[in-house]
Order: C-alpha cells, then sequence, then structure tokens
C-alpha cells in the first residue's frame, strides 16, 4: 500500500534525524505532488504516523514530529532488529559456517569506508 511506503519513509527520516522533534513535515499538497499521489493518500499516511504517535496535527498549521518520535522509534526498530532480524542472521550465519569474527572483520571494513 503506497500511503504505508510514505508513512515508513517519513519514519525514516524522523529516525535518521532528517526530520526532528518538534518540525513541520511537508504539507499534504507537497507530499502529494512529490510522490504524485492523490493527497488522500498522503492523509492516509499521516494519520497512520498520527496513531503511531509519531506526528501530531496542529490545525491551521500542518503536522509536526512529536517531541519523542525518534526515542519511541529507535526502540521499536531495536526491539525489532533482536527479536526478527538477529534470530534470522544467527541462523543463516549457521548454515553458511560464518563465524562472529567474520562478521567483525566484514563490519570494521565497512564502517572504515563510511568515515
Amino acid at each position: 500500500m503506497i500511503y504505508v511506503k510514505i508513512a515508513d519513509l517519513f519514519s525514516d527520516k524522523i529516525l535518521s534525524g532528517e526530520f526532528q522533534a518538534k518540525s513541520r513535515v511537508p504539507s499534504i499538497r507537497f507530499t502529494a505532488s512529490n510522490f504524485n499521489v492523490n493527497m488522500n493518500t498522503v492523509v492516509r499516511a499521516y494519520e497512520l504516523l498520527e496513531q503511531k504517535r509519531l506526528i501530531y496535527k496542529k490545525r491551521g498549521k500542518g503536522y509536526f514530529v512529536v517531541d519523542d518520535a525518534r526515542d519511541r522509534l529507535i526502540r521499536v526498530h531495536r526491539k525489532m532488529f533482536r527479536t526478527e532480524l538477529l534470530p534470522k542472521v544467527i541462523r543463516e550465519m549457521q548454515l553458511l559456517n560464518i563465524s562472529i569474527d567474520d562478521v567483525y572483520d566484514a563490519w570494521h571494513k565497512y564502517t572504515q569506508k563510511e568515515v
């Protein structure tokens, strides 16, 4: 569903810090134009973000990021990482006989490229 993808993208922008606490998110009209979708699709995305308590609406002013939205997202993503992603990675490591040292070496090389 397109509105879920838009909500996920905005969640990622909050998580990355691109959308700061108390900052205004792009208007419904602007977002609809940017994604080339109907404004109702964006409204549904924003309603989903409101339900998750990540943004709130100020009547006549637009939508804004909740103060603790990033912290809440970090907690949710860390929990998902530990309970869903990590067990799959560990299982794959076991199947492929990849050691934690191999992972550490790869992680170290990757992070050195980022710096």
